[in-house]
C-alpha cells in the first residue's frame, strides 16, 4: 500500500545517508491533508522549516537548500539541525510530494547533492503514483467487489452437488469451504446407468477469484 511504498523510499534514502535526517511526505491540493514517512532522526514538527518546503513546493527550481537556525533551539526543532534540502515533485495531477533531507552540517548539501537526490525523486514519483491510482481503485471499487463475490460464492455453491449418491456397502459425504469468499475447488458426482458411479475432485492451483475462473 502506500504506506509501505513511502516507509521503503524513505529506507532507501536513509540506507544512502544514515547520518541525516529524511522524510517525504505528501500534499493533496484538493483535501490539504498531508501524509508521510520520516525516519527516527527527523523531528515530528512539521512547523519546522515549514517556510523552505513551502517556498519549494511553489518553486520551479528542482530542489531548494536553506539555512535552520539552530541557536537558541526551539521545542520543534531539536539543536543542531543546520541545514535542509527539500526536493519537490508531482506526485499525480493533485498531489504534490517532497524529499526532505536535514543536517547538523552547516552548508552540507551541494549541487551535485541536489541533482542527485531530485534524480531520485522522479523515479520515486512513478512508484507514488501507481500507488496513488491502486489505493483509489480499491477505494472505489471496494463496495462493487464485494457484492460482485458475494454473487460468486452462490454461483460456486450452486455448483457443488447438494447430495452424495446412496450406494449400497459405502458412505459417501462431501464438503467444500473455500480458504476466502470463492475459491478453485470443484467436486461432481457422475451417476451411469450400469450401477458405476464417477467422482470428480478438481483443485486449481492458489486460492480466491484467480483460482476460481
Amino acid at each position: 500500500d502506500l504506506a509501505r511504498v513511502l516507509q521503503h523510499l524513505v529506507k532507501l534514502v536513509q540506507n544512502a545517508v544514515p547520518e541525516h535526517a529524511a522524510g517525504i511526505f505528501l500534499i493533496d491540493e484538493e483535501t490539504r491533508m498531508i501524509q508521510g514517512q520520516v525516519t527516527d532522526l527527523f523531528d515530528q514538527d512539521l512547523s519546522v522549516g515549514e517556510g523552505a518546503l513551502q517556498k519549494a513546493l511553489r518553486s520551479p527550481a528542482s530542489f531548494v537548500i536553506s539555512s535552520l537556525a539552530s541557536n537558541p533551539p526551539t521545542s520543534g526543532m531539536p539543536q543542531g539541525v543546520r541545514t535542509q534540502i527539500v526536493v519537490p515533485f508531482r506526485a499525480s495531477p493533485q498531489v504534490r510530494g517532497a524529499l526532505v533531507l536535514r543536517s547538523k552540517k552547516a552548508k552540507a548539501y551541494s549541487q551535485k547533492d541536489g541533482e542527485a537526490l531530485s534524480a531520485f525523486a522522479i523515479q520515486a514519483s512513478a512508484v507514488i503514483e501507481s500507488a496513488l491510482i491502486h489505493q483509489k481503485v480499491i477505494q472505489e471499487t471496494d463496495g462493487e467487489v464485494e457484492r460482485d463475490l458475494v454473487m460468486a460464492h452462490e454461483i460456486m455453491a450452486r455448483l457443488m452437488p447438494k447430495e452424495a449418491p446412496k450406494i449400497p456397502g459405502f458412505d459417501v459425504a462431501s464438503i467444500s469451504i473455500p480458504a476466502k469468499t470463492v475459491g478453485g475447488d470443484l467436486l461432481d458426482f457422475i451417476f451411469r446407468p450400469d450401477d458405476h458411479y464417477g467422482f470428480l475432485v478438481a483443485d486449481a492451483s492458489g486460492n480466491g477469484i484467480p483460482s476460481a475462473l
